[in-house]
């Protein structure tokens, strides 16, 4: 066959096609359904992994309607312990080597996907982290871990940009949780701050899950600043917004990704208005789709957490339909698939294996989140795929 410019740029097609034929066989001489571990809990109520969760089951049952693996159903498997630091680890150890699972997603925060790393490194097991923000997770030489959502860098970068936008950028309170995700979130959010020469006028730190968010709210209020920026879980973030709602109403909040998730929207009602935060990007061709499907399955509009996980599910499903069975050639795959396009965007990995995104600033109205972006910024930012 003569080999022309239009047969050399078809042969990348081919091949994948052959490869898929290829993992058909395997699929088939195992006679088993592909596994896919979630390292989170398996429930749609779930105040923190509820709405990753409904985004993963969502792909699974979308692929399992169109047919599945070569005629199998794809299964997924869900082990979760709500002390993760103590149980955690042993339910990964679980999945890789007692459900034999292929890959897992795991979910909640960026200190489950440490944890699932830790595990990965040692039975060669591809990760896929849907939602997690700390970029050292990709940062310990362990190469079976990709981070689909924009690192903490890139969040903290538009929180000081939504500062110094502000006339209060000179007297604003900063509070921030003591769990993992909000320390880490702090921490980038200060070095910021000193490149801008930006300091807050009190810097107060709080435990996670613990009463005494009403005396914080009131001595912050006592200080009369012209905001506070809050870094906390859903739940932290909540309490503490009511909290300052009640005692300084005037008083202009900013917040982290937590305060662009579902639950903290359905738990701060009308406190929620006029808010500030920022939250990644969701700008794929099919997000549409996706929001529609997703209303139509569990009767709400989807948040961030649950494109991030559908999308992990769907990219995980493609690498195995090419790669078969086999934990090393997906995550060969995995590597070798991006840039992808799933309904957050085009997904592309850095050298280390975390996703090229981005996060826009967003407000609260209504219970629902607003782009504060001019209708010319608009477009430029669907130039660089946000929404």
């Amino acid at each position: 066959m003569k080999c022309t410019r239009r047969s050399f740029l078809g042969l990348p097609s081919l091949v994948t096609c052959f490869a898929r034929a290829n993992a058909a066989d395997r699929f088939g001489a195992a006679g088993i359904a592909p596994a896919i571990g979630f390292f989170g809990p398996a429930d749609p109520d779930h105040a923190t992994g509820g709405d990753v969760w409904k985004g993963a089951l969502l792909a699974v049952e979308q692929v399992n309607r169109a047919g599945g693996l070569t005629g199998l159903p794809m299964r997924i498997v869900a082990r979760w312990d709500e002390n993760p630091w103590s149980g955690g680890p042993g339910k990964v150890v679980q999945m890789a080597y007692q459900d034999r699972v292929w890959a897992i997603v795991c979910s909640v925060d960026s200190a489950a996907a440490h944890l699932a790393e830790q595990v990965a490194a040692k039975a060669l097991l591809p990760v896929v982290d849907p939602i997690s923000i700390d970029r050292s997770v990709n940062l310990a030489n362990v190469p079976w871990t990709y981070s689909l959502m924009p690192d903490e860098r890139v969040v903290m970068v538009e929180l000081v940009r939504a500062i110094l936008d502000k006339p209060w950028r000179d007297s604003f309170l900063l509070l921030n949780a003591t769990d993992h995700d909000s320390r880490v979130l702090v921490v980038e959010l200060l070095k910021r701050l000193c490149t801008e020469r930006l300091r807050p006028l009190r810097h107060w730190e709080f435990r996670s899950g613990v009463n005494g968010a009403e005396r914080l709210a009131a001595d912050t209020a006592s200080l009369k600043p012209g905001a506070v920026v809050v870094l906390a879980g859903i739940r932290d973030s909540a309490v503490m917004v009511r909290c300052l709602r009640r005692f300084g109403p005037r008083i202009g909040i900013v917040g982290g990704p937590a305060m662009g998730r579902h639950n903290f929207l359905q738990a701060i009602g009308n406190d929620g208005d006029g808010l500030v935060c920022v939250v990644p990007a969701v700008a794929g061709a099919e997000k549409e789709r996706f929001a529609s499907e997703y209303r139509g399955r569990w009767g709400h509009e989807p948040d961030f957490s649950a494109y991030y996980a559908y999308d992990a599910m769907r990219m995980l499903f493609d690498a195995i339909a090419t790669a078969g069975p086999d934990r090393m050639r997906i995550h060969h795959e995995l590597r070798r698939l991006a840039p992808w396009r799933g309904v957050t965007g085009t997904i592309e990995w850095d050298k280390f294996g975390r996703n090229h995104g981005k996060a826009i600033v967003v407000t609260i109205r209504h219970g629902r989140l607003v782009c504060r972006a001019s209708t010319a910024e608009q477009d430029l930012l669907k130039e660089r795929r946000l929404p």
